[in-house]
């Protein structure tokens, strides 16, 4: 049962995650991934119930995440593919970059290229899709990424 205690303790675990710098440390197979490793478990278990065809990260940073994503939908979807979306792709790992089912876009991810490149991706990958939205996290920057989304999904 979740009480009020619980709330303000699992309130209390994520601000020491994300205020101590843990997060920071967290990597797929060495890659950095920057991001909650409880987060990172969600992502396998939503994955695994949607069993989409598409994954669309926006924030790619060194491409942990977008690697951890690639080897999850690797086991429940034949014809599926991780998308990752990023102002610099300088940062990311070989490893990614070598990924067959790792489509890596350089761009604004509130970009209208990025809208097109995702339907055009939609018709080769039909079902369903998740999105990611982990770049610029300002409210005009997240509205303006949903704004491209919405013709896509």
């Amino acid at each position: 049962m979740i009480t009020s205690q619980n709330i303000d303790i699992m309130d209390a675990y994520h601000r020491w995650y994300y205020d101590s710098g843990v997060w920071q440390h967290v990597s797929f197979l060495g890659v950095p991934c920057l991001k909650s490793v409880s987060d990172l478990w969600n992502y396998q278990e939503i994955i695994h119930c949607l069993k989409p065809s598409l994954v669309v990260e926006f924030g790619t940073h060194h491409g942990g995440s977008a690697l951890y994503l690639s080897f999850i939908l690797k086991y429940v979807s034949n014809h599926s593919r991780v998308v990752s979306v990023d102002l610099d792709m300088r940062r990311v790992d070989t490893l990614v970059k070598r990924d067959p089912r790792i489509v890596l876009i350089e761009s604004d991810t509130a970009s209208p290229m990025v809208a097109r490149r995702l339907s055009d991706l939609r018709l080769a990958y039909p079902g369903s899709i998740l999105v990611v939205l982990d770049s610029d996290h300002h409210k005009t920057h997240v509205l303006n990424e949903m704004m491209v989304l919405r013709d896509v999904m």
